[in-house]
Formats: structure tokens, sequence, C-alpha cells
């Protein structure tokens, strides 16, 4: 960890509520996936133009994530959680397409189609990551975790 780093949580930290999945605080919030670290919103590297905003409601939260999630995100800059989750979406839908995923075979096509060898585990492995990005696109947990927490901290009127 960088000097400025340590310098910015030193400072900040306590500002960050911490989010996450109601049912399992270990997934990550933005797909669902196991979560290895905490991504802050606002990025901390920003936070001191985040703050310069002078927003009407400040809302410093920590959640959840994978790692490929918290790289993907990485500093970029976000009004609220609900705009880094739909920028996230937006990211890992074009993560996807240029990976070339077209189809997602069932079990059944892969047997009536009589695929054996190398071919059929190719097409297992790609219906695989094909299922893989459809699950991560279409999390919405994270949504429903954060629009509690604004109702819960500012009431109804937030939303």
């Amino acid at each position: 960890m960088d000097y400025h780093r340590k310098e910015l949580i030193d400072r900040y930290n306590h500002l960050y509520d911490v989010l996450s999945v109601m049912d399992n605080p270990f997934l990550c919030l933005y797909c669902g996936e196991p979560a290895e670290c905490r991504d802050h919103v606002p990025p901390l590297s920003r936070i001191e133009a985040y703050r310069r905003f002078n927003l009407e409601r400040e809302v410093y939260v920590k959640v959840w994530c994978c790692t490929e999630c918290n790289r993907l995100l990485s500093d970029s800059l976000q009004i609220d959680l609900i705009e880094r989750i739909d920028n996230l979406k937006q990211l890992l839908r074009l993560k996807y397409k240029t990976e070339g995923i077209t189809k997602l075979w069932t079990k059944t096509e892969i047997k009536e189609a009589q695929l054996t060898g190398r071919l059929k585990k190719y097409i297992q492995g790609r219906s695989a990551l094909e299922k893989l990005a459809v699950n991560r696109v279409e999390f919405g947990l994270g949504y429903h975790t954060y629009l509690q927490y604004c109702i819960n901290k500012f009431g109804d009127d937030y939303v």
C-alpha cells in the first residue's frame, strides 16, 4: 500500500459505512461472485474531488466485491453506488462481448450434436463462461442493498 493511499484511509475511512449483500456478506455486491476485497464509493483516490461537489447528501460506502469488479471500476468517479453498479454492468457487457461468447449450449444440445473430445470440452467451457457472464451482468442484489441502506439512513424521500 503506497503512502498516499494510507494517508487517505487514515483521513477518510471513518466516513464510509460498510455494505454487503444481505444474505451473504462475502458476495461481490456488483456481480454476486465471491468477494475478496472492498471497493470504496467514492474511490479513496477521488474523495477530495467528490467532496468539492458539495452534494446535498454525501454517502460514503465500502462494499465487498471481487477483485475483477474492483479492478474494472478502479478509481472511476460516479455520483453514487447505483451509477457505479450501472457502469460496472456496462464494463462487464463489453468484456464478455469482446471475448466472443455467442451462444449458451445446453447439455441436451451438446449430447444431441454428438460432440466428443476437445470440441465437446471447448463448447462446455464456453457455455460455462456464458452462464457466468449472464449471471454476473444480471445480478441485482447490489441495487436492492444500496436502496435499502439509503432508505434506512435518510428515509423514504431519498429515492
